[in-house]
């Protein structure tokens, strides 16, 4: 804990002003939140694909698809925590020419 208060420290001094600040905040969050939705899709999408072969093994499919997407989703909501913090501690940030920040995530 320390170290990522020490590393959120230094990313504070390396912005201009905090509106910058809370602005790498957001995007780190939701950078984080986008890419988990995108990888919870596509396991969604291929656990549908594949419920047809559990309900061959005679297993109640839909309670297969529903037991699964749920230990899916926690996985997912821990891999959103993981990611947030990586995107904050291991982003680099810079200055386009017109003095807007841009982000460069990991």
């Amino acid at each position: 804990m320390q170290q990522f208060h020490t590393q959120l420290k230094e990313n504070k001094k390396k912005l201009k002003n905090d509106f910058f600040y809370l602005n790498f905040i957001q995007k780190s969050i939701l950078k984080a939140v986008d890419s988990g939705w995108i990888d919870q899709v596509d396991n969604l999408q291929q656990l549908k694909a594949s419920v047809g072969n559990r309900q061959n093994g005679q297993r109640n499919a839909i309670f297969e698809y529903h037991k699964v997407a749920l230990d899916a989703y926690e996985i997912m909501i821990y891999r959103i925590k993981r990611n947030i913090i990586r995107n904050i501690c291991q982003s680099m940030m810079t200055y386009d020419d017109n003095g807007d920040l841009v982000i460069h995530f990991p």
